[in-house]
């Protein structure tokens, strides 16, 4: 017979309270670096969309601006005529900077940092360039339908044989956006960019034949014929005896201190934009930026008055023939968490000049 020795089961033990507290404990932790690894991964996709978005909106302003100086034919720079045209400018109730300035061009130089005795950088692009002359094949063909709603088809054939090249002034510059600009910021600025109205040749409308200068006037300023065009200019000329203004009878009045006090060369509404990053929360970078930003990579800055350059730098080389126009551009976005956006872009263009 076989005998079986039951032994006597152990009491089911419950963990102590030691061991639930180090239970707790660890499930917190890994709790915590699970919730930190999804906040950062979420810091850092939020960070590389905001980085491509500036990247992407500033390359795009460079492309304008580089489309916009192929068509350049004279350049403006520190200098009288510069100062003077840039001053006669309406720019409306923009806030530009006072302390913004003009680049000098260096015909023989080369890119660089400024020096105590060469300080050629500005931060202020001004030129002039050509658009379609006038006029268009469509602008004849309005032409002509205008001369027979008006009763004068004799003058249907003045505009043959024509051709007026037609320039606009074109400016890209700082503002002043609202109250964040102020030592120690960053942000605050925003890029503005001007464009004139179009002005006809002065000087090669003074080589159009005398019978028909008056027709030709006329259909510059007829507003049913192509771009309504104003004021003639002659490229080179000093600002005081440059520029001429159509009149009711189709003759011409020349601007003047005297004969029009006070006149500033037009905007063009249409193409003038003066909230270029603003509205999609990017800023032109300030002097308060961080050091690697790259503000300040071209120009010696300063803090007097409104700063200097802050994030647009502009230097102008070579001859009049081939100039090369450098344009840097530094932009941050809205930060978040410790992570700032920006972006440090630059382009150099080619371009003509008087």
């Amino acid at each position: 017979m076989i005998y079986r020795v039951k032994r006597a089961l152990r009491p089911v033990r419950g963990m102590t309270f030691v061991e639930v507290l180090i239970a707790a404990t660890i499930l917190v932790l890994i709790v915590g670096v699970i919730a930190r690894t999804t906040i950062l991964t979420g810091n850092a996709s939020r960070m590389a969309v905001s980085q491509g978005k500036i990247t992407i909106l500033g390359q795009k302003e460079l492309l304008k601006i580089r489309g916009s100086l192929r068509a350049s034919v004279h350049l403006f720079q520190r200098d009288t005529e510069g100062n003077t045209y840039w001053s006669k400018l309406d720019l409306g109730s923009v806030s530009t900077l006072s302390t913004s300035v003009l680049p000098e061009i260096d015909t023989y130089g080369a890119f660089g940092k400024d020096t105590s005795s060469n300080r050629r950088t500005g931060n202020i692009l001004f030129f002039a360039k050509a658009v379609k002359p006038f006029p268009t094949a469509e602008e004849v063909a309005q032409w002509k339908a205008y001369c027979d709603a008006t009763g004068h088809p004799e003058k249907k054939t003045s505009l043959d044989d024509l051709r007026l090249d037609v320039y606009r002034f074109s400016t890209y510059f700082l503002r002043k956006t609202g109250n964040e600009f102020a030592p120690g910021s960053p942000r605050g600025l925003d890029l503005a960019t001007w464009e004139s109205i179009p002005f006809a040749d002065w000087k090669r409308f003074n080589q159009v034949d005398p019978s028909l200068q008056a027709d030709v006037l006329e259909a510059l300023r007829a507003s049913n014929v192509g771009r309504k065009i104003d004021y003639l200019w002659t490229p080179g000329a000093d600002f005081d005896s440059a520029f001429a203004q159509i009149q009711g009878d189709f003759t011409l009045l020349a601007v003047t201190p005297t004969s029009m006090p006070g006149w500033k060369i037009p905007s063009d509404p249409v193409f003038t934009r003066t909230n270029v990053f603003e509205r999609k929360r990017i800023s032109v970078a300030t002097n308060w930026a961080q050091a690697n930003f790259g503000v300040a990579r071209f120009a010696a800055p300063t803090a007097a008055g409104d700063g200097y350059p802050h994030g647009l730098e502009i230097q102008v080389i070579g001859p009049a023939s081939a100039r090369q126009v450098l344009v840097h551009l530094v932009l941050i976005g809205q930060g978040g968490r410790g992570h700032t956006p920006w972006v440090d872009i630059q382009d150099v263009v080619s371009c003509h000049d008087l």
